[in-house]
């Protein structure tokens, strides 16, 4: 098969399935936590079309690996106050650059991250696909995480050591 004729049919095909990726929707269990302790931040962070869909990349906050998020997915952890580090790390053959960003939090207060992303096809062989992370008003987000998205739960894991300038953060199961 014709190399033009392979690419076109890869693009067909991330387009037909992108809307079967990731987590069902109508996730009816989502509701706003209470306010988080006093000495941290609750931080939510959910994906909406972030492409590829289908695959799901990994999340790191200060270098530490928290969990693989799929497409419709969100998870919340407690912060210490300060900036703190996050990542998400695609497979190689995902053929998305990874992404790093800071936030700065504040104890007691409420946070939403979400990851999203564009898919542009160039012309007949290239395409690029990106992904961006943005600070949600709480709003937005809340109706977001109601209607679309499912919580996935975080995995457990212990930090080799402290990093200078960012601090632990602690998962919520």
């Amino acid at each position: 098969m014709p190399r033009i004729l392979q690419q076109f049919f890869l693009v067909v095909v991330l387009v037909l399935f992108n809307g079967c990726s990731g987590t069902t929707g109508n996730n009816s269990s989502f509701g706003l936590s209470s306010k988080p302790q006093k000495q941290y931040a609750l931080v939510y962070i959910y994906r909406l079309e972030a492409y590829p869909r289908m695959i799901a990349p990994e999340i790191l906050v200060d270098k530490q690996s928290v969990l693989e998020l799929p497409e419709k997915g969100y998870t919340k952890i407690l912060l210490p106050e300060g900036i703190h580090q996050f990542s998400t790390r695609w497979p190689k053959q995902a053929g998305v650059d990874n992404l790093d960003y800071q936030f700065s939090v504040t104890p007691g207060r409420i946070y939403y991250i979400k990851l999203t992303g564009t898919f542009d096809v160039i012309d007949a062989k290239n395409y690029k696909m990106d992904t961006f992370a943005t600070m949600l008003d709480p709003k937005i987000a809340s109706k977001e995480l109601k209607k679309r998205c499912k919580y996935i739960s975080t995995k457990e894991f212990i930090s080799p050591k402290p990093q200078p300038q960012v601090q632990k953060p602690y998962l919520l199961n």
